[in-house]
């Protein structure tokens, strides 16, 4: 049986060069079974002070050489939760009136009574008792902050990593860009060569935002990389992860959007399937024209489908041509009317950025995409550019 641990008395420290007024302290108090201290006057007070801890200190307001003014700093700079009730004659309320408005707790104006006496030490006890609680639960709440943020940092560079680094060979270059709104967040892009003349390019939107999302990102990543290994077709990429996402995320409200294509660079021509995901943008030089890739099947964990229910589409290609991939963040994003940008302002915004190499575009794309907000984005912003050679 654990033994009970009784908290140790409260230690109060007495001032008064007035003898009567210490043994009078010392009687009204000595029955609460607190610790009781004194000092004759003033200075052996700051000396007491000095080398002791003390929970309450009464002090006189009027001493000679040092006064209760004095006592009260010294006192509170030793000890910001110490609380000191000052003691004063009907002359010198004023004073003590000043004294609470720099750290006094209260004042007891003489002659003494016993019951307001009382009252008044409870009141300063309690009070001490209640700021060092929240004292070490500001303390607690900061270092827990501390520990969030450093996970959330290296939450942060996890999922930094899964944003592909520039892909370049002599048919293709993919360049991706990456906002999350909150340094972490739901969407990914993920760019995959099989070695056989094909590159996957696959942009994931989980619904949601922050910790949740992100891994849940992390854990689709993987998933989708078993299958794109294994040289699925877009439309069996999808089924694989609608079927994946109900059975290991049941119950969490949250779903998929994504578009996924294969981009076959001897043939020039691209397989693509999207689940509920905003139109790919297909831009051509010659002659100037745009396609768009809309989705054709229902947003992922939502229900399971037959294999033979999802759909996936052809469409040729040019040297020349440019794709651009992306979150709904982009076409989202509003101006201070309220207004989206809508797949016509994040062309328009494409189309000015034509000329320059997918390295570039993607960072210039969206920060054009700010700046037409004029705000902080209040979604992820991902985007895709891929140049065809």
């Amino acid at each position: 049986m654990n033994p009970v641990l009784t908290p140790s008395p409260s230690r109060i420290l007495i001032i008064d060069d007035d003898v009567h007024v210490r043994r009078l302290f010392t009687q009204f108090l000595q029955r609460e079974s607190y610790f009781l201290d004194q000092a004759e006057n003033g200075r052996e007070g700051l000396e007491k002070i000095s080398r002791n801890g003390y929970d309450l200190v009464i002090t006189d307001l009027q001493m000679p050489e040092v006064d209760g003014l004095q006592i009260l700093n010294a006192a509170r700079q030793k000890d910001p939760d110490v609380q000191v009730l000052i003691v004063t004659g009907f002359g010198s309320i004023a004073t003590a009136v000043y004294a609470m408005k720099i750290g006094a707790c209260d004042y007891l104006a003489k002659p003494l009574q016993s019951d307001a006496l009382l009252i008044k030490v409870s009141q300063a006890l309690e009070r001490r008792r209640l700021r060092r609680v929240m004292r070490e639960q500001e303390s607690r709440l900061n270092e827990q902050t501390r520990l969030f943020q450093h996970d959330m940092e290296l939450a942060r560079q996890v999922q930094a990593s899964l944003v592909p680094a520039m892909y370049r060979s002599a048919e293709l270059e993919v360049q991706v860009h990456y906002r999350p709104m909150l340094g972490i967040g739901g969407d990914f892009a993920d760019v995959y060569e099989d070695g056989q003349g094909h590159v996957y390019l696959s942009v994931v939107d989980v619904t949601g935002h922050g910790i949740a999302a992100a891994l849940v990102v992390n854990r689709v990543y993987s998933e989708l990389r078993v299958h794109v290994r294994a040289g699925c077709s877009p439309r069996q990429i999808l089924h694989q992860l609608n079927d994946f996402f109900l059975q290991t995320f049941t119950g969490i409200s949250l779903f998929l959007t994504m578009i996924c294509l294969r981009c076959d660079l001897k043939k020039k021509k691209l397989v693509y399937a999207g689940s509920a995901h905003p139109a790919g943008l297909l831009l051509s030089a010659s002659p100037a024209s745009t396609a768009t890739l809309i989705s054709q099947n229902r947003i992922l964990g939502f229900s399971a489908l037959p294999m033979d229910q999802w759909i996936e589409q052809e469409r040729a290609y040019t040297p020349g041509d440019r794709l651009i991939l992306y979150t709904d963040g982009m076409v989202e994003i509003e101006n201070s009317r309220g207004e989206p940008l809508a797949m016509e302002g994040l062309l328009r915004i494409a189309q000015t950025c034509r000329s320059l190499p997918a390295t570039q575009a993607t960072e210039v794309m969206i920060q054009q995409a700010l700046d037409f907000s004029n705000s902080a984005a209040r979604d992820d912003l991902l985007l895709l550019v891929a140049d065809f050679l």
